[in-house]
């Protein structure tokens, strides 16, 4: 499998890591919150678009917030 780095030249405070699963989003976070014990929840989609392409890509989103550790976990 590839691995691809994202260099955006900034110093941001929050880690990254990509997931790639042929199990659908809802199974994945089924999954991620039994492993986990978080609760992760359908959030709005995110979109991308660019000036380039017809049409925008669209990625389901689930979110889980701690405010204890100040933690969000975006998937």
């Amino acid at each position: 499998m590839p691995k691809h780095i994202l260099d955006s030249g900034y110093d941001y405070d929050f880690s990254l890591l990509a997931i790639s699963s042929p199990e659908p989003d809802y199974k994945l976070c089924v999954h991620l919150n039994r492993l986990l014990n978080i609760e992760l929840s359908r959030d709005q989609p995110i979109e991308l678009s660019h000036k380039t392409m017809q049409t925008p890509l669209t990625f389901s989103c689930f979110i889980y917030e701690e405010e204890e550790e100040e933690s969000r976990y975006i998937i």
